[in-house]
């Protein structure tokens, strides 16, 4: 449980530091420095350099009745920051090449900083097409509220975080800096010794030509540092923490308590934890053959795909198929619509299962994800909604084994089927009408508003479907 809430902390972190990437730069501020590349037993003294040299930043704006100011950070506070930093470099195997600049700000400043950025990167239209398909999906109800629970989730904890945008630390400034914030500056300083040392800013650029057709991408990124990150907070931990590091880390998440992230729908709570928890399996495979060298490698070709974070072992060989699906918007007369097309990826695929199936099932079932793509459909005119995800498996067993857990699931979903086969299923609801079959090693699932929406639907889909490596 420990661990799991430790996973919580640098997911949040690391979710808002990505979108965080394209914030804007901040107005010019005044700096108090220090040496970030010094030893331990450099000198404490700081001085004022001018822009644009890196150097710990300073909020000195005059404070308003809610924004107490940040004083002056210690030379001592300083020296143990270098410290920090020397310990995970020596860790990582990695030294940084450019002072990382620290903001110091209030609680309160660190949440506004926080919540206006997220409002500017997660669209209302994102959030209303993911919180469409999660819906759909079965993974949130219709009440759940997608844009209001992520963002405070970012907000329940602010612990301090890396921003890649502005290459600077943000740090809450308080009078005490024990054992629970030192680990917080190992790992996000972690954050940013990789941003130097592999560029993560082209991961960005990646990601904007990846994520615009696949989150499950994007995910995959984010797992590949999230689990560089903690792999070194625990060889911290084990390393450099005092006893007494240790023992305030432990009584901090012994009584450590996010009634916000506890009453999130469990799927939310899951892909918090997703990128730390999987992420660390995923490097300690490659940490644990060859150290950080063999790590180091994976940089040059990241992963690209859930799979390859679930199982280390298909990475880097086994990718993604790209499955052909035209709009379906030109065929489907003027009433229907795409508003949205991407990839679900094998992890959410089992989260889908996982909603109604036991997990020894989901494992066996969600095994063999070849690749998918998925449809959202919105109707103009009555606004109803639908959804179509057709996947490809490795093989016909694959495909067998998954069709057979989804009828189940559909069965624990949507009540006894209308219809039903070996291969095939359809429920018929009062507000929903579903449909599943599968083709060799393909399988297609429709969710419409109503009968006959879903066999005009299915009429143009083309199943099988294409695809290409």
């Amino acid at each position: 449980m420990k661990l799991r809430k430790a996973s919580i902390i640098g997911s949040i972190i690391l979710t808002y530091s990505l979108m965080a990437a394209c914030a804007p730069a901040p107005e010019p501020r005044e700096t108090q420095a220090r040496n970030t590349t010094s030893t331990a037993t450099a000198s404490l003294a700081s001085t004022i350099q001018p822009h644009p040299t890196k150097s710990p930043v300073l909020i000195t704006d005059a404070p308003s009745d809610d924004k107490p100011p940040c004083p002056p950070q210690s030379g001592q506070f300083l020296g143990e920051i270098d410290t920090l930093e020397d310990q995970v470099a020596q860790l990582r195997g990695l030294r940084p090449f450019a002072p990382v600049e620290i903001t110091f700000l209030s609680d309160l400043q660190a949440r506004e900083r926080i919540s206006a950025t997220f409002v500017q990167q997660y669209s209302m239209h994102d959030a209303e097409n993911n919180q469409l398909l999660y819906n759909l999906l079965g993974l949130l109800d219709d009440e759940d509220d997608l844009i209001g629970q992520y963002k405070d989730l970012v907000l329940e904890q602010v612990a301090g975080y890396f921003d890649f945008a502005e290459n600077e630390m943000v740090a809450i400034c308080n009078d005490e800096f024990g054992g629970v914030q030192r680990m917080t500056y190992v790992h996000e300083f972690s954050y940013a010794l990789l941003n130097q040392a592999f560029d993560l800013e082209r991961f960005k650029e990646l990601g904007d030509v990846l994520c615009a057709e696949s989150y499950d991408s994007c995910l995959a990124l984010r797992a590949l540092v999230a689990g560089d990150a903690a792999r070194i907070q625990e060889q911290w931990m084990r390393t450099y923490a005092s006893e007494e590091d240790y023992e305030e880390v432990m009584a901090f998440f012994s009584s450590f308590d996010m009634p916000i992230y506890e009453s999130a729908p469990e799927f939310i709570q899951e892909e918090l934890v997703f990128p730390s928890t999987y992420g660390l399996g995923f490097i300690s495979r490659f940490y644990l053959k060859d150290g950080w060298a063999a790590v180091d490698v994976v940089y040059e070709d990241p992963p690209i795909s859930s799979e390859q974070i679930l199982h280390p072992e298909r990475y880097p060989n086994d990718r993604p198929v790209s499955i052909e699906i035209p709009d379906l918007s030109e065929v489907l007369a003027d009433e229907w619509r795409e508003i949205d097309r991407g990839s679900l990826g094998e992890w959410r695929t089992r989260a889908v299962l996982e909603q109604q199936l036991p997990m020894d099932i989901v494992d066996v079932a969600a095994e063999g994800w070849g690749g998918d793509t998925y449809l959202l459909l919105k109707n103009k005119k009555s606004e109803d909604s639908a959804l179509i995800l057709l996947t490809l498996w490795d093989t016909m067993r694959d495909a067998h084994e998954f069709s057979a857990s989804f009828i189940e699931f559909g069965v624990q979903q949507y009540g006894t089927p209308t219809e039903q086969s070996i291969s095939e299923a359809a429920w018929e609801l009062d507000d929903q009408a579903v449909a599943f079959m599968r083709v060799s090693n393909q399988t297609l699932w429709v969710v419409a508003p109503d009968s006959a929406s879903l066999e005009q639907i299915m009429d143009e889909i083309p199943f099988p479907a294409r695809w290409s490596k």
